[in-house]
């Protein structure tokens, strides 16, 4: 579960920095808390897009400030 903790520190010091607002959890790694523990690679991280920073007046929603900010930390593969 390194890999698992790892992504929750990443993901939980964006909101701190203010890249994302809220987040929730969902597919297999949330549905843990209702049926037997078992084994998962993936982690489904759902974001509200309204509450993204630096988003264009023309109304197109942008992941780039998601982006730019992994890509300065240093992760580069999806």
């Amino acid at each position: 579960m390194t890999g698992m903790k790892n992504t929750f520190q990443v993901i939980n010091r964006m909101v701190e920095d203010g890249v994302i607002r809220r987040y929730a959890i969902g597919g297999a790694v949330a549905a843990l808390n209702y049926i037997e523990p078992t084994l998962t690679d993936d982690l489904d991280i759902l974001i509200s897009i309204d509450e993204l920073a630096n988003q264009p007046s023309s109304g197109l929603v942008t992941l780039e400030p998601v982006f730019a900010y992994l890509r300065n930390a240093g992760y580069t593969e999806f």
